[in-house]
């Protein structure tokens, strides 16, 4: 997970804590901040390696965003799909026409894609 954190100087932050440490942060903390789940994705047409973040809200307008591109990221794990915005409906997974195999993924590990993105 990542979370956005914005001190009172006012200058937003991104750090990156293990999820099973989401709970023991002062509750100070936990209500001022933006989480985030990052996912290894990767673009067939030139085998593009990136990271999606996708932000998480519990309710409000971003919820929608939330569950759907959670739904997405779940249903890319094991098919090929892209994914696109849907106006009032949130993301939606297209299933690829083709069997296009196993992903040909960058050597990168994930922490060098962190670094790169970061």
């Amino acid at each position: 997970m990542t979370l956005d954190y914005a001190p009172e100087n006012g200058r937003r932050e991104t750090y990156f804590i293990a999820t099973e440490l989401m709970n023991v942060l002062p509750p100070e903390i936990q209500s001022e901040v933006k989480w985030s789940r990052l996912y290894t994705a990767i673009i067939r047409r030139g085998n593009v390696t990136f990271l999606w973040r996708i932000k998480v809200y519990d309710s409000g307008p971003g919820g929608l965003s939330t569950k759907t591109a959670l739904a997405c990221a779940e249903k890319a794990k094991r098919l090929w799909v892209r994914v696109s915005w849907q106006d009032r409906k949130g993301y939606a997974p297209y299933l690829a026409p083709g069997d296009f195999g196993e992903p040909q993924w960058a050597k990168h590990t994930f922490e060098e894609l962190l670094d790169k993105a970061f």
